[in-house]
Formats: C-alpha cells, structure tokens, sequence
C-alpha cells in the first residue's frame, strides 16, 4: 500500500472522473505506515496521511489478488472532500487504468467531515488494486476494500498432482471460476461482467469438473432461450438491450446445452428450451448456400 499527492492536469471537476484519475500528476511519498511500520488494512486505530502540495492524496492498495465485491471505505475526514476510486488489474501505468478508450473505471464518493463507514450495495466491482483520489490535504484511513460477494460452490476435486507450480495454476484456474460467478457467468469480473455464449461455455465445462455442480449453468443455459431478437439469433450478451450478435458464439449455446445433458443426466432443459433451438437453426437455414453447402460470414 502507497500514498503521495497528485495534481489535475489538463483536465477539471467536469472532465469524466476515470480521465481525472488517469492524467493526474502523481508524486510518491512513501508506504501506508504506522509507527514506522508497514500497515495493511483495515486499522481500527486508522493510518494518517497528509500531503502539504497538490490537489491532494492518492492512495494505491493492492488487495492481493483478483476479488469481486462490494466497495466498503472507512475514513476521517477534516473537511468535505470528493474522493475518486479507481479499480483495475494491472499497474501497466504506475497506476490504476481508468480511461480505456472513453469508458470509466472509477466512481466517486462525496465525503463528509469526521468518521465515515460506507459500503455501495448496488454495483460489484471486479480488481485487483484500488485507488483513491481524496481531495484533501489529510485523511485517516481504517479501511478500503471490497466486501467480497460469492456464489456457494463447492471445490469437487483437489489439485490434480503434487507438482507445486501446477497446484499454484489450478488454484488460480479454480479462482478465476470463482470470481467469474455471480447472478450468471461472467466473461471477467472487471470491465463488462457480461454474460456471453462462447465464454460461460468454456466456464460451465471446467465447473463441471472444478465444482460437480449443475444447477448454476442450468439457469444460463436457460436464460439464453429468453432472449427475443426478431432476428432468431441471440444477443451478444443475455440479459440486456444491446443490438448485436455474434452468430459463431450462438452456435456454441448447443454445444453447451449438449455438455450440460451429458454431465447432468437432466434432459428437461432441453424439453423447455426447445422451441429455440429449434428457431435459432431456422435463423442459421436462411442464409444457407446451397451450391456452396456453406453459410456466409454474416
């Protein structure tokens, strides 16, 4: 965990928070310490900081690995101050990476002054580092960090060998499953969080091994039928209202419903969703060439 001051450039309090963040000038002070030693998080008696330049305090904490869940702050503040939070993967940039082609991985936070405990309910937020903006010259710091959210699921199977580096990589397989699990597949717990046909395909077969359990990809697999273009195909990303579809991902939902049948032994899902399968083949015939026996790049 790191602190320093930073300093707007080029941009002002209108300009997208995650560009804020992005282009600020950052200046390193030092390690979160308390009595002269380093400091992890949380810190009931709080960790204070304090710069004497700039725009105000920026706070860098790596919470150790990939973690989905809910932003939880808890600080002091002298003032009122506006606090930017930046979540992302990777320090590429000597930062948080939060303008990616005009999309914003930040949000922002209206503090008050004295003691404050919040915790955003409504969005999860996938990361591997925080950080923080505070638009003060200093904070008391007892906590930042997410309130991990998972879905109950149980490892079926133990490392596959003794073999150290291979158990390290399949922890972090069966990790990557795990934060990729919530109220359907996701394809990454960051930046869409999106349900797609070809990702949660290759996820609901490794969880079939990883975790023996079915009544999760059950509910996906179901969840695609819903979908209602006037097309036939299926959307990108199911819920939602976008307009596009991939029609090579559409194909791998009956490749997953067939792994599904195999693991399970379960052939009603294939009973309530057959209407579906059944149009969206209809969809594929219609652009069939007959001459060539092929179906063109749509």
């Amino acid at each position: 965990q790191t602190y320093g001051r930073f300093q707007e450039c080029g941009t002002d309090s209108n300009s997208p928070c995650g560009k804020r963040m992005q282009q600020a000038a950052l200046s390193f002070c030092g390690r979160v310490t308390a009595n002269g030693k380093p400091r992890c998080l949380p810190a009931e008696e709080g960790i204070a900081l304090s710069v004497e330049q700039g725009d105000g305090i920026y706070v860098l904490l790596d919470l150790q690995e990939e973690t989905a869940g809910l932003l939880t702050l808890d600080l002091n503040l002298p003032q009122e101050a506006e606090i930017l939070i930046g979540f992302g993967e990777h320090l590429d940039d000597l930062r948080v990476r939060t303008d990616v082609g005009g999309r914003q991985f930040c949000a922002v936070y209206h503090g008050v002054p004295g003691r404050q405990r919040f915790t955003h309910y409504h969005k999860r937020l996938g990361c591997r580092y925080l950080q923080l903006h505070i638009y003060a010259s200093s904070v008391k710091l007892h906590y930042a960090g997410l309130l991990p959210t998972q879905y109950p699921l149980d490892e079926a199977t133990a490392a596959p060998c003794d073999d150290r580096l291979l158990s390290a990589i399949y922890r972090t397989g069966i990790h990557t499953l795990q934060t990729c699990v919530h109220e359907h597949y996701e394809d990454c717990p960051w930046r869409e969080q999106a349900l797609y046909t070809m990702d949660s395909r290759n996820q609901m077969l490794c969880g079939y091994y990883a975790f023996g359990e079915t009544q999760f990809p059950r509910a996906n697999l179901w969840l695609y039928a819903q979908d209602r273009r006037e097309d036939g195909f299926i959307a990108d990303c199911v819920p939602s209202g976008i307009g596009l579809a991939i029609p090579s991902f559409c194909l791998h939902w009956y490749q997953a419903v067939l792994e599904y049948t195999e693991f399970s032994g379960d052939i009603t899902l294939v009973q309530e969703i057959w209407s579906k399968l059944c149009s969206l083949l209809d969809a594929f015939s219609r652009f069939f060439d007959r001459k060539l026996g092929l179906i063109p790049c749509l």
